[in-house]
């Protein structure tokens, strides 16, 4: 090492060509980073689905979810298999463990699935995907004031030329129907013309079809041959013979049923600011740019006037670009004013060439750190950036040491290439050292698992990133900058004789600081140095009881506020479609009436409605309302007050199942959830309602909700006895009247990119009455028709609408909110699994408690973290026993690891945060950035005994002489984190507390080295001193007794 550095601080062009490629390859690497606000989520999950369309959930549970579940449980690398089954369709979810190849357990699946025999004929064909992370990053509504066929092909056309545009991945459409054939056959009809519903399925089959039949290899040429009678639209089916009268009369299906091209018949409706539409979501899985995809759909609606027909209107919202944007600026305001602050406390101590080429390292090292992140597939969101502004602090300690010994040498009478290539070699170990201990300390979060990890780990690779090309900063490139220092001479200038003046000052008072105050403070310390020791345990012990006591607020998973607001309502299943609308009516006036109402800002002063788009949208039992807001940069007033106030101006709603109101930037779960298995349903039921009872006794506990849907009345079909002396099976019974109301799938029909089902079935009119079922007819084989009462009864039950599954077993989940002002997540779970499970599996023995959600990623995370940071801090310790030759030395270094946390504790403490997930990372990452003074006052200590200093006198010198640089690189990093810290934008709330763990964390910790460390190393090393003088002494004693 100490031959690199003075090669490159005497080859200046090679250092500067250095600076300049890595510089260079920074500025280039920007313009290929993928943007995006968060980092993607990793794909984990593959899901099996298979549609049985007019199953109930028992059914579909039994025939398709139990099958695929046993189908796949054995297959390796699954983990966890949930299910949902609903009313006509089955949804198998498997979640694959980390490690192993996605695509390899795919296959698997679809062999396993494949080789099932055992699924119902009705179904459809099961498919089988991958779920890849997909985010939305613009939506598109399209307005027309037409008919809803049109719309939706206007709609297909704006969809297909978005999903061209470049950069945008899928482009899926919401709020439309799909197109269906509907041939309706009364029961009267059928009776009238002796039919049934198998004749009409099976003349449409026959009629409608195209096929080709050959080829004739005639002598002029090949000749292809091929039917053409493919039914496409209304007038075609309607001409489809059904019979033929022996007088040559024919019966066509127009003269029997009403034929409906149209679409399917559940309904949708999908609003825009009060007007009907369709809404395009531009969607973005792999190598996502925000930024530019964005810009090219705003391009595309620009130019849309055009094209599109008259009276068509795009309007693009829920834009990311914006948020993208508003956050990047934060971000950026904050890094930029962490870097003047850092360079303005630096030319107060040093001279302005030195701090200058100190700051400029730290250019150097995050243009290096941009170089490398494409290449490892990290993106520019708000993690990497707010990893630069974390790192901004520790980046600049080497180059402070390296810069301080540097100028330390110079006032010692060194000059140019001997001052700098000295000062360099002579902190090279510590500083090396401190920035491998700083990179281990980050590392933990690179191997944890679970999405929390996944969201983490673009800020490790930073961290690691900009230290490694800081030392090559530090190293090869500073020095040679430093040589060619001119020696300071008379100031020139009133600007340079100011400057220095104020350094002469600062450094003047500090040094006066150290003499006076520091320095007799340390020596007092030292000859009381047991009572010091026992006052900082005393402080540490009163400090972490107040973390063990509760006075600390935790709150895991941080909300991260976008810019728009959802409610969500669920009302009781089978509810209908004008109660839901009347649902959606009553949440979008609340809207409506909010976008008017008057708002202002903090000190009481008006300010613009902060309301900017309304969207509704309704599908069977479930609403769904969007607010769209201003950017919060735009905007003074709290998200979360605006979602109060649309909550309290929306009120009280009937028929509803769940509502939740959300304003996060990324969906995440409810911070309570607790899941409950049995087979028992009833089991499940009474559970349930016993554990919602006792969540509403705690305080602060609020929209509790659970999985296991209400109860739907079902009509249950029962087989006389004598039916089967009419000829009559289950199998008839069941069959014919799903005929009627549920209708048969005669055939698909392409048209366009869409498949359009043909159905048949009874008129919708008499589908709607129960007096239908009784009065229709079943036919036997022989022809025969026998009343639907003759062959069959009629009872009335229970059913449930959706059963999920968890590894194979029923299950419920119970969830529910907080408000983190009264009581917080962690403290209501604690409570619920110490007091209120035992006595409901006390109660249900056949019930069990799973850990699932929020609760088991917190754990695994936590978990994970605690692992992965034992084994970081025993490399550590092994980093510093080699760079010392010592086992005892490295426990001094990392002495300040837990004042680093008890720092921590203090700052949330003193600035009202709660402790998060991000604040747990700051804690370990503290531990690698407290550890560096040590090394670098332990490093003084032992040159100044290996020159025959005594332990005292030695750590008298060098604790006077590493003050400056210990002070300095304290004072930067802690400076440096400011302006983060201080920033009262809500969107950058959820960082601040991993800046306040490391800012505050590094300060107690620089006591502790200057106080604490000098007399531990004087008391180790008296204990070193007796015990080598008992064993001199043990071994004197027994020569004299050989002798």
């Amino acid at each position: 090492m100490k031959g690199l550095i003075n090669w490159f601080a005497n080859n200046p062009v090679a250092a500067n060509l250095m600076m300049i490629a890595i510089i260079v390859g920074g500025l280039m690497s920007m313009t290929t980073l993928n943007r995006e606000i968060m980092p993607s989520m990793p794909s984990k999950f593959i899901e099996v689905s298979v549609v049985y369309l007019g199953a109930d959930p028992v059914e579909v549970e039994d025939r398709i979810s139990i099958r695929v579940e046993e189908a796949i449980r054995e297959i390796e690398g699954i983990i966890n298999i949930n299910s949902v089954s609903t009313q006509g369709r089955g949804i198998i979810t498997a979640e694959v463990s980390v490690g192993y190849d996605l695509q390899k357990v795919l296959n698997e699946i679809k062999v396993q699935v494949d080789a099932i025999n055992t699924f119902p004929k009705e179904g459809e064909r099961p498919k089988i995907r991958l779920i890849k992370f997909r985010e939305r990053v613009i939506q598109v509504a399209v307005m027309a004031d037409t008919d809803e066929k049109s719309l939706k092909i206007i709609s297909q056309k704006v969809r297909d030329d978005l999903a061209a545009l470049p950069g945008v991945d899928f482009a899926e459409m919401k709020g439309d129907r799909r197109y269906e054939v509907g041939i309706e056959v009364s029961e009267m009809a059928l009776r009238r013309y002796g039919l049934t519903f198998d004749a009409v399925v099976e003349a449409v089959r026959q009629s409608s079809i195209n096929m080709p039949a050959g080829t004739i290899k005639a002598i002029a040429g090949d000749m292809i041959l091929r039917t053409k009678s493919q039914a496409y639209n209304t007038n075609d089916f309607e001409n489809i013979t059904l019979l033929k009268k022996r007088d040559g009369t024919r019966v066509l299906l127009g003269d029997v049923a009403h034929v409906v091209d149209g679409f399917e018949e559940d309904q949708v409706l999908a609003r825009f600011n009060n007007k009907p539409a369709i809404f395009i979501d531009i969607l973005l899985t792999t190598a996502p740019d925000v930024v530019a995809v964005t810009r090219e759909v705003r391009n595309y609606i620009a130019k849309s006037a055009s094209f599109l027909p008259d009276g068509v209107t795009l309007v693009s919202w829920l834009d990311l670009s914006n948020t993208f944007k508003g956050r990047v600026n934060i971000l950026l305001f904050s890094g930029i004013s962490g870097l003047i602050l850092v360079f303005s406390l630096l030319m107060l101590f040093l001279r302005p060439a030195i701090a200058f080429w100190v700051c400029g390292g730290i250019i150097t090292s995050f243009m290096g750190a941009l170089w490398i992140l494409p290449m490892l597939d990290v993106s520019l969101n708000m993690l990497t950036l707010f990893a630069f502004i974390l790192v901004l602090g520790i980046v600049v300690d080497d180059a402070i040491i390296i810069g301080e010994s540097v100028h330390s040498g110079q006032e010692r009478g060194l000059r140019g290439l001997e001052a700098a290539t000295s000062g360099a070699n002579n902190v090279s170990k510590p500083v090396m050292f401190a920035a491998l201990t700083t990179m281990v300390a980050f590392s933990p979060i690179l191997f944890l698992d679970g999405i929390a990890a996944a969201v983490m780990k673009p800020l490790p690779i930073v961290v690691i990133l900009a230290l490694s090309f800081s030392l090559i900063e530090a190293f090869f490139i500073l020095p040679s900058h430093l040589a060619h220092m001119k020696p300071p001479g008379e100031a020139k200038g009133f600007i340079t004789r100011f400057l220095r003046k104020i350094r002469q000052t600062v450094s003047g008072q500090l040094s006066k600081f150290i003499h006076n105050y520091y320095v007799p403070f340390l020596a007092k310390t030292l000859k009381k140095k047991y009572l010091t020791l026992s006052a900082f345990v005393a402080i540490w012990l009163v400090l972490f009881s107040f973390v063990q006591g509760g006075w600390m607020r935790q709150d895991f998973f941080p909300t991260i506020p976008s810019d728009y607001i959802i409610a969500d309502v669920v009302l009781t299943d089978g509810i209908a479609f004008n109660r839901a609308e009347s649902v959606m009516r009553q949440v979008e006036k609340a809207a409506q009436t909010l976008s008017s109402a008057d708002f202002k800002n903090e000190d009481g002063e008006p300010e613009a409605n902060p309301i900017k788009n309304i969207q509704t949208f309704v599908k069977g039992n479930k609403v769904q309302v969007f607010i769209d807001l201003l950017p919060a940069e735009e905007r003074s007033v709290d998200i979360a007050e605006i979602s109060r106030r649309w909550r309290h101006l929306i009120g009280d709603m009937t028929d509803v199942k769940q509502f939740d109101m959300r304003f996060q930037l990324r969906s995440r779960n409810k911070p309570l959830s607790f899941v409950l298995a049995s087979n028992n349903r009833r089991t499940l039921e009474q559970a349930t309602a016993d554990l919602t009872t006792a969540l509403t006794k705690f305080a602060g506990v609020l929209d509790i909700g659970d999985t296991l849907r209400s109860a739907r009345q079902e009509m249950v079909l029962d087989l006389k006895n004598e039916a089967e002396s009419l000829g009559v099976s289950t199998r008839d019974l069941a069959r014919q009247v799903r005929q009627g109301f549920f209708g048969e799938e005669a055939q698909r029909i392409p048209r366009g990119k869409d498949d359009v089902k043909v159905m048949i079935r009874y008129p919708l009119e008499s589908r709607r009455t129960v007096e239908t079922l009784k009065t229709m007819r079943i036919r036997t084989t022989n022809g025969t028709e026998v009343p639907f009462e003759v062959v069959a009864d009629i009872h009335f039950e229970q059913g449930a609408t959706e059963i999920r599954r968890l590894n194979r077993r029923r299950v419920v989940e119970i969830t529910g909110d907080v408000d983190t002002k009264i009581t917080n997540a962690q403290e209501v779970i604690r409570k619920v699994e110490r007091e209120v499970i035992p006595v409901l599996q006390e109660k249900y023995p056949d019930l069990e408690y799973l850990l699932e959600g929020d609760q088991k990623e917190i754990k695994s995370f936590q978990a994970g973290l605690l692992r992965n940071t034992a084994m970081a801090l025993l490399a550590i310790y092994a980093l510093i026993a080699v760079a010392f030759r010592s086992y005892s030395q490295p426990i001094l270094v990392m002495l300040a690891i837990p004042f680093g946390y008890l720092g921590s504790v203090l700052g949330h403490m003193f600035l009202g945060l709660p402790f998060s997930m991000f604040s747990f990372l700051g804690v370990v990452a503290t531990a690698g950035v407290v550890v560096n003074d040590n090394l670098v006052l332990i490093d003084y200590i032992n040159k100044l005994r290996a020159s025959g200093e005594s332990a005292i006198d030695a750590v008298r010198k060098a604790a006077e002489s590493r003050f400056r640089p210990i002070f300095l690189t304290t004072l930067t990093t802690f400076i440096g984190l400011m302006p983060i810290i201080s920033e009262q934008s809500k969107q950058a709330q959820f960082l601040i507390p991993m800046a306040i763990s490391l800012a505050f964390g590094v300060v107690l910790s620089s006591f502790v080295t200057l106080i604490l460390v000098p007399n531990l190393f004087v008391v180790l090393d008296s204990f070193k001193t007796w015990v080598k003088a008992k064993i001199f002494r043990i071994r004197q004693h027994r020569r004299g007794q050989n002798l």
